[in-house]
């Protein structure tokens, strides 16, 4: 697995107008993939369950891959279409519910891959129907890198900078839409933490979220994706700012040492 499964929405955003940085394609990790998962292999301490993988977690999908999936039809876009009228179902995307997030919590990040009372809805036959539009948290994610403490490092900060791009996205979308800044705060007040539920929340709150987009969730998500999909690299460089560029700055750093230091162990 590379940088060429990530999902090409991301992809699209990184800097170097419109090619990936030569470092890129030279990144293959080889270790952990998910057709033939590590964690799964008999004599491995506190092995994954071999049905759900490192699945066992519903991740934020921003509104756009919402839309993306939408469009893309199958089984993935019934699972968001039976989530629409939950309090999964918010303008910047699709959140864990509180029942979801609750049970993630107590479980805590020991259980992960080992406990699955919560896995991800897009696991569908033990595959991601979301293959093409999954979040940062999931494409980014390797439980053994073929690069050592390097590789760790490295996939911390890829997942931090298209985090970051994802959540700027998502909130482009709704700016375009016409959400008013305070508007879009609200939205994000919603989004679930690190820490837990973000406070006890009702449909009313929901519904005074989604203005007057309530009605139709389904057509939002794709006005979404349609949005973010006709957005220029440059414009959305613009929208990431000067954090944007601290934070890709920390990955070609990592990136580039990365592979010169595997090419060095290769000739060793």
């Amino acid at each position: 697995m590379s940088f060429d499964s990530f999902p090409g929405t991301l992809l699209r955003f990184v800097p170097g107008e419109g090619r990936l940085p030569d470092w890129m394609p030279q990144l293959r990790e080889t270790v952990a993939t998910c057709g033939t998962c590590i964690r799964c292999a008999p004599g491995v301490e506190f092995p994954f369950f071999a049905a759900s993988k490192c699945c066992t977690h519903v991740p934020f999908l921003p509104n756009y891959s919402v839309g993306e999936t939408l469009q893309a039809g199958g089984q993935a876009a019934d699972v968001v279409r039976a989530r629409l009228r939950t309090l999964s179902a918010w303008p910047l995307g699709l959140r864990p519910t509180p029942q979801e997030e609750t049970l993630e919590r107590r479980r805590g990040p020991e259980g992960f891959g080992v406990d699955d009372r919560v896995v991800c809805p897009f696991l569908i036959e033990g595959q991601c129907s979301i293959w093409s539009s999954r979040p940062a948290v999931c494409a980014s994610y390797f439980c053994e890198t073929s690069y050592g403490d390097n590789g760790r490092s490295l996939w911390r900060r890829v997942r931090a900078y298209f985090a970051f791009v994802e959540t700027t996205l998502a909130g482009e979308a709704l700016a375009q839409m016409g959400f008013l800044e305070d508007e879009i705060a609200l939205s994000w007040r919603w989004l679930p933490r690190k820490e837990g539920v973000p406070g006890a929340f009702s449909p009313a709150d929901q519904r005074s979220a989604w203005l007057e987009f309530d009605a139709d969730r389904a057509s939002f998500f794709l006005r979404a994706a349609a949005i973010v999909a006709g957005l220029s690299a440059t414009h959305v460089q613009d929208l990431l700012g000067e954090d944007g560029r601290r934070l890709w700055k920390d990955v070609e750093g990592v990136g580039r040492a990365t592979v010169h230091l595997a090419e060095q162990a290769k000739r060793t």
